[in-house]
């Protein structure tokens, strides 16, 4: 299964709820700015990660987008069945069994429930690999820290710029030019 540009996508939507300040949701616009796709394109994606249970919506005019539950119990394999579908890489179409009709036709069904059978397995153990991996996990990896840290991502550009420094600053006990604050 080739997953697509929608799930890598959907994936950074998630790492921009997991690092927004809790109780302060995201504007959709500030989450299309910020992937640098279409706008059109990015609220289907929220779409359906709201209906999945992935991400709340809030109405109103400081309305937006925020995590439905907290990033450690939101899985990869969540993400993927939301934005993609349930994993079946073998839809089995009986292709071959309509492709072999003439020959021995008990051999042409094991044949077709063997390679299903090796699918569905590679499928499941796919499904139980993604399902022990957590947005949180993968956003505290990329970020090299133990706990996920928070912004506001609906603030302006440059104080939101400045807030990722102090984040970065708190987290490593660094300035922004490398050097130590002690």
């Amino acid at each position: 299964m080739k997953l697509t540009k929608g799930f890598e996508l959907g994936v950074c939507i998630m790492a921009v709820l997991a690092t927004q300040e809790e109780g302060i949701p995201v504007g959709s616009s500030i989450i299309h700015s910020r992937l640098g796709s279409s706008l059109t394109y990015t609220k289907k994606l929220i779409r359906k990660l709201v209906v999945a249970d992935l991400a709340k919506s809030v109405s109103g005019n400081n309305g937006g987008f925020s995590l439905a539950r907290p990033a450690k119990e939101i899985t990869v394999l969540n993400v993927v069945e939301a934005l993609e579908g349930t994993i079946d890489t073998f839809p089995n179409t009986g292709l071959l069994n309509r492709t072999l009709q003439a020959n021995d036709t008990t051999a042409v069904e094991t044949a077709d429930a063997v390679i299903h059978q090796v699918f569905h397995e590679a499928d499941r153990r796919w499904q139980d690999f993604l399902n022990t991996v957590t947005v949180g996990d993968i956003v505290q990896d990329v970020l090299g820290r133990d706990h996920l840290p928070t912004i506001n991502w609906n603030e302006s550009s440059e104080i939101r710029e400045l807030l990722i420094q102090k984040v970065l600053r708190g987290r490593n006990g660094h300035d922004k030019k490398g050097i130590s604050k002690n």
